[in-house]
């Protein structure tokens, strides 16, 4: 009884409705004076406009639905792309080098989107090691595509020289000559003395490193501009002694943005990596991304980088 019920309902409406047709058209009949013939005419009109209302309606929507299958298709193939290109980005990153003469390693990096700006790299000299975290300014397909770029212009001067001030003024040269200005890249590149147990490093505009050492911390702050961004730019080299549980930590400036809500962020960074030191950098690395994690930064400032050196 319950499934005759619609066909029911429906054949009441659809005879309501017919009787509601006729009364009105009498009724106008009647109020305009109407013959017969006139109504027909009226009736003929009423119906053509319907049907042609019907009819754009209806390649209306074929259209709306042609246009939305392209761009579902096209949506696919962007996102394929994008996922090749992320994979493409993940591998032009080198795994941490193996531990070595007391120093261990580790490094972690989270796009804000597929693909993005950020990298770090590591450059072996030998008795020498380059360290480089860097961020290309803006976001997406372009500072990507300039990443790529300045990572293989990194390793192609760091083959000629290994003081870090050198290596950013050639590499700032030349992102000047190519982009003249925008994008730029922020960055901090640390050579570590493996024999004498020092590193030198620059700071082109990058949020501070950190040195922690016991329960202090010592930043490794700006020493010059950001890289391409002025013609001509110098880095004041600076040096520091390594000594045993000392940890190195580079971040991007999304740990840094981040943070900035709950204030002290150098501060909560240091003693984060202080209670992870003694459990190795690979610990102190997730630790300091699940911090990052954990802040109420900016919208869109969910891209993390960290680097991590320590000393046994």
């Amino acid at each position: 009884m319950r499934k005759s019920l619609p066909i029911l309902y429906s054949a009441v409406s659809a005879l309501l409705v017919l009787i509601t047709a006729l009364l009105s058209e009498r009724a106008i009949m009647r109020l305009l004076d109407l013959d017969v013939r006139a109504m027909e005419w009226i009736s003929d009109v009423i119906l053509a406009v319907a049907f042609g209302g019907v009819s754009f309606l209806w390649l209306h929507l074929r259209r709306a639905r042609t246009e939305l299958t392209r761009l579902e298709h096209a949506r696919v193939v962007v996102d394929t792309e994008l996922a090749i290109a992320a994979d493409i980005q993940h591998g032009l990153l080198p795994p941490p080098p193996p531990p070595r003469d007391g120093c261990r390693f580790a490094a972690r990096l989270e796009q804000a989107g597929p693909i993005g700006g950020d990298f770090y790299d590591f450059v072996d000299r030998g008795r020498s090691l380059l360290v480089l975290l860097a961020d290309v300014s803006g976001k997406g397909i372009p500072a990507a595509l300039v990443m790529a770029s300045a990572r293989t212009l990194f390793r192609q001067i760091a083959r000629n020289t290994e003081r870090p001030d050198e290596v950013l003024a050639r590499m700032d040269s030349a992102l000047w000559e190519e982009h003249g200005g925008a994008p730029y890249m922020t960055g901090v590149l640390a050579r570590l003395d493996l024999d004498a147990r020092m590193a030198s490093w620059v700071n082109a505009g990058h949020p501070a490193g950190l040195l922690v050492r016991g329960t202090d911390a010592r930043d490794l702050a700006a020493t010059g501009p950001p890289l391409g961004l002025l013609p001509g730019g110098r880095w004041e080299l600076k040096e520091l002694a390594l000594a045993p549980g000392d940890a190195l930590v580079l971040v991007s400036d999304g740990v840094t943005e981040a943070l900035e809500s709950g204030g002290r962020v150098h501060e909560r960074i240091a003693w984060t990596v202080a209670q992870r030191r003694k459990r190795g950098p690979q610990a102190v690395c997730e630790r300091v991304m699940r911090l990052a994690a954990s802040g109420r930064g900016p919208v869109g400032a969910a891209g993390w980088t960290v680097v991590v050196v320590t000393v046994d």
